[in-house]
């Protein structure tokens, strides 16, 4: 799933063939109108799914951690930890810190609440990305998990062939 703000024209147009949610574009801000109940339904219904977007992370206001869906619509940490995510096995997360755990309160990010909902297996970005990075992170990703491969075994070759891509990446398991 990916409803996106502005990134580099050339690796919008990379990653759009492989989005599986709905958007339309609208102006020149190239926002997109998002539906919130299909996001929900499609994260309670899958068993793997992708996120790239944009992740709020105000770290004087924890419990604001969120998703960006579109300019008017965000997935809050609180709605995210109480849906039921039991069947999704894998969330990935190309998301500015959508794992960056609030140094003043612990464990409460975007990620950690996705953890909470039942994921199993999570991959989420440490520290804001820029978009272009995002967009190769998940064009190689899925090139990968077309012949294949895991999420898990991306990373761990992608942190032996190209470092500096992989740094922002951190994977949890329950």
């Amino acid at each position: 799933m990916s409803p996106r703000r502005p990134a580099a024209a050339g690796d919008d147009r990379q990653v759009a063939g492989y989005l599986r949610v709905s958007t339309r574009e609208s102006g020149p801000t190239n926002a997109h109108k998002v539906n919130f109940q299909l996001v929900i339904d499609a994260l309670a219904s899958g068993t793997s799914t992708l996120f790239y977007c944009h992740c709020h992370t105000d770290l004087a206001r924890a419990g604001t951690a969120a998703l960006v869906l579109s300019d008017q619509t965000e997935l809050a940490v609180g709605e995210i930890a109480q849906l039921d995510l039991r069947r999704l096995e894998s969330l990935t997360l190309v998301a500015c810190a959508s794992g960056q755990p609030n140094p003043f309160v612990g464990p409460i990010s975007v990620a950690h609440a996705a953890a909470l909902a039942g994921v199993r297996q999570l991959v989420f970005s440490l520290w804001p990305i820029t978009a272009a990075h995002g967009a190769r992170f998940v064009a190689g990703l899925l090139d990968d998990l077309a012949s294949g491969g895991t999420t898990p075994d991306y990373l761990a070759a992608l942190h032996i062939t190209s470092p500096l891509r992989a740094a922002p990446f951190g994977v949890m398991r329950r």
